[in-house]
């Protein structure tokens, strides 16, 4: 007999990734409660949002991923507003997911999600194409809704846009929301940032924040399910990273976790970067603890440095030319036009107009 397996429509799945307003506010309440910021910057990871589920879905509407992402801009958009009378600016950043620079360094990187992406199927991946490029033409038309596209992952383009004061200004809170592993490096190297990071089942909403302080902690439960006994300095995260590796990201541990949180607790303050010291620092834990095996020579320790620490990478996007990019802020007005291409693209999933 076969077995049918039913099959999820697409809008759902989309769907089922908003967070909800009830754990929107906790979050809000959790981070930013001394808070004297009267606007807000969001930032959507968008290969996050859009990576496909592992089983199958049903695409009935060949635009709906584009009109689920404005829905979920408008979505968050309309909490700060009924919540706290707060205006937003909601970016969108789509990366491509290659990722090529640090592949070449390390072999499979992202290996999962280019499975995932790659199981999915033309049809789908091709829906997310001509999704992708119809956001690009429509978002400079939304008020205050962007869309940066780049083939580095979405944590350095939302550093570079943070850092180079895109969508500053006083009394500005900034609010990302991913679901990425890479993404946790984010605050423990700008304090003013929070994360939310989804994790919704149906109703059920666990989807919980994390920021300078906490990242690290954060991520050792997330990946790990692992609660340190003893304090970690947050701003190690990149070295626990390159010792203990990033599972969702195909790269290998080479330093049992408890090893790689005793090498952490010896080092200094100030070299969190530096790929020389931290190097250091790691050799000297094993000249002090003869009995255990070294499991990394310099140049694949170098290797995981420049692949995965955040300020590395960082340095490599701001020396790429996409970086100079800046077309995505360029604003347009045409309502009339808008309200066409909802009618014509949108008619089974339209954008909801009113919330942005």
């Amino acid at each position: 007999m076969v077995k049918l397996v039913e099959q999820i429509p697409i809008e759902s799945y989309f769907h089922g990734k908003f967070i909800t307003y009830k754990a929107l506010d906790r979050i809000v309440q959790t981070e930013f409660a001394n808070s004297n910021a009267d606007k807000v910057n969001i930032f959507i990871d968008l290969y996050q949002f859009l990576t496909p589920p592992t089983g199958p879905v049903r695409i009935n509407d060949f635009f709906v991923a584009c009109s689920m992402v404005i829905n979920y801009a408008g979505h968050l958009r309309n909490f700060f507003r009924k919540y706290y009378k707060t205006e937003s600016k909601i970016i969108l950043v789509a990366s491509n997911g290659m990722y090529k620079k640090s592949a070449k360094l390390l072999a499979g990187y992202n290996k999962y999600y280019n499975k995932r992406f790659a199981d999915a199927g033309d049809s789908y991946n091709k829906m997310i194409e001509s999704n992708l490029s119809l956001l690009h033409l429509l978002c400079p038309y939304l008020p205050d809704i962007y869309f940066k596209a780049g083939s580095v992952d979405a944590t350095i383009m939302i550093k570079h846009m943070l850092d180079h004061n895109y969508f500053g200004g006083d009394r500005t809170a900034n609010l990302v929301i991913s679901t990425s592993h890479y993404m946790y490096q984010l605050p423990s190297t700008n304090p003013e940032v929070v994360v939310a990071r989804q994790s919704r089942k149906f109703a059920e909403d666990n989807s919980y924040s994390y920021n300078s302080i906490t990242c690290l902690n954060a991520f050792l439960y997330e990946s790990r399910k692992y609660i340190p006994e003893f304090p970690i300095n947050p701003k190690f995260i990149s070295m626990l990273m390159i010792l203990n590796g990033i599972q969702r990201l195909g790269v290998k541990s080479k330093v049992s976790l408890p090893t790689a949180l005793d090498i952490i607790n010896g080092l200094i303050s100030g070299i969190e970067h530096d790929c020389n010291a931290l190097y250091n620092g790691f050799c000297d834990y094993y000249l002090a603890n003869p009995k255990k095996k070294c499991s990394m020579g310099q140049q694949e320790f170098v290797d995981r440095f420049m692949a995965i620490d955040i300020n590395y990478q960082y340095l490599v996007y701001e020396s790429m030319s996409e970086s100079k990019l800046d077309d995505y802020l360029k604003r347009k007005q045409d309502p009339d036009a808008v309200k066409e291409i909802n009618n014509k693209y949108f008619k089974n999933n339209p954008i909801i107009l009113e919330d942005l």
